[in-house]
C-alpha cells in the first residue's frame, strides 16, 4: 500500500505507542500490504516519524476529539475505579480509549466537571442516601452568596464552605424544578430583581454615604468591582424607585451643586 493510504489506515486504529503497533503487526489482524517496519518500507517515500505515522503527534493533541463529559463519565463509572490514583494508573495503559482524556479536570472544566468522586461514580451511593435541602431552600441559600457566574460557583463547590445538604450537581438533584444556572445563582438579568434580596433602602443609602463617593461615575465604577456587596444594587434608581429613592444627591449624601450629579440619571 502506498504511504498515504497506509498511514491513513493505521491512524484509524488509534495506536497510542510504537510498542502497541509492533504488538499488532505480529497478529493476524495486520493486512499483508501494511509493513511491520514502516520507517524502512517508506524511507524516502513520505516517512516522517512514529507520532506522524500513528496520528498521535503532540502538536495535534489540542485538536483531539474526546467524548462529551456525560458519555465519558458513564464509561469511567462502569470501570469501578476506586479513586484518582487508580484512574491515573489505568489511563497510562492501552485500555484507555483515545477519546477518554488522561486529564479529565482540564478537558471538562467548562463542561460539567465538579470532582473526581462525581467523575468516577464513587459518590453515587452516598448521593442516593443523602438528604438535601428543597430546591427553593437551596436556591435561596445560593442566591444569598452573590455568586455571579459558573466559574465562581464551581470554585465555591470545591471549597469547605459548601454545606453537605447543598448538592454539587444541583441540575441533577433538582432536575424537576431546575431552570438554568443563572436562575439558580440569581444572576439572570430577567430574574435579578425578583431573585436577589437587596438591603432596605435606608440601610443601603447609609452604607453608600460612608463610602464618600463624590460623583455618580465613581459609584458606577465601584459597583462593577469586586468590592460591592451583592446586596447593594448596581442600579439603585430602578431597585429603589418605589422604596424611598429621591435622587443621586440624596443617595450619595452630597449637597446639590450645579455640576457633576444629574438627579434624573
Amino acid at each position: 500500500m502506498d504511504f498515504e493510504d497506509a498511514r491513513e489506515y493505521v491512524r484509524t486504529l488509534k495506536f497510542r505507542s510504537q510498542s502497541e503497533y509492533y504488538k499488532w503487526t505480529k497478529t493476524h489482524d495486520r493486512p499483508k500490504n501494511i509493513p511491520a517496519d514502516p520507517f524502512d518500507a517508506y524511507k524516502g517515500l513520505g516517512w516522517i516519524s512514529w507520532p506522524d505515522w500513528l496520528g498521535n503527534d503532540p502538536k495535534f493533541a489540542n485538536k483531539r476529539i474526546y467524548k462529551d463529559f456525560e458519555e465519558a463519565k458513564k464509561f469511567i463509572s462502569s470501570l469501578n475505579l476506586s479513586g484518582k490514583e487508580q484512574f491515573a494508573k489505568w489511563s497510562k495503559t492501552a485500555e484507555r480509549p483515545v477519546d477518554i482524556p488522561s486529564n479529565p479536570p482540564k478537558v471538562y472544566h467548562k463542561t460539567g466537571w465538579t470532582s473526581w468522586g462525581d467523575f468516577l461514580g464513587t459518590e453515587t451511593v452516598a448521593t442516593l442516601q443523602r438528604e438535601y435541602r428543597s430546591f427553593n431552600e437551596a436556591r435561596d441559600y445560593i442566591r444569598s452568596l452573590g455568586l455571579q457566574n459558573e466559574k465562581e460557583f464551581r470554585i465555591w463547590l470545591k471549597s469547605p464552605s459548601r454545606p453537605k445538604d447543598i448538592p454539587s450537581n444541583p441540575h441533577r438533584t433538582y432536575k424537576e424544578d431546575w431552570i438554568n444556572l443563572s436562575d439558580f445563582l440569581g444572576s439572570d438579568p430577567k430574574k435579578t430583581k425578583r431573585g436577589r434580596k437587596f438591603r432596605k433602602f435606608s440601610e443601603a443609602r447609609d452604607y453608600i454615604r460612608l463610602k464618600g463617593f463624590t460623583t455618580i461615575k465613581e459609584y458606577q465604577i465601584w459597583s462593577k468591582s469586586g468590592d460591592r456587596p451583592s446586596d447593594i444594587p448596581t442600579d439603585p434608581v430602578t431597585t429603589y424607585s418605589c422604596q424611598g429613592w429621591i435622587d443621586w444627591y440624596d443617595w450619595l449624601g452630597k449637597p446639590r451643586p450645579d455640576e457633576d450629579l444629574d438627579s434624573s440619571s
